[in-house]
């Protein structure tokens, strides 16, 4: 077995599960469980489909505060540009 991993910039992964795209501290293999930074518990899902699925929203909020990066802002819905 290779123990060598990858560079990783941060503590955290993203696994397609349930439906969602979860943040976890893990590396959970394909049907592996895992439990996500949202608290949720399911098995990854890296078919390629399941990484079109939508980004667990607590998930992003803990991922974004453990990069030090802050969130974006929401879009204005008049569709004015700061630009």
């Amino acid at each position: 077995m290779n123990n060598t991993r990858l560079y990783s910039p941060h503590p955290f992964c993203w696994r397609p599960a349930g439906g969602e795209r979860h943040a976890t501290t893990e590396r959970p293999g394909d049907g592996q469980t895992f439990t996500a930074l949202c608290g949720v518990v399911a098995d990854a899902d890296l078919s390629e489909i399941a990484w079109f699925f939508a980004t667990c929203g607590p998930c992003n909020a803990r991922a974004h505060e453990l990069a030090a990066v802050p969130m974006p802002s929401a879009p204005d819905p008049s569709g004015a540009c700061e630009c």
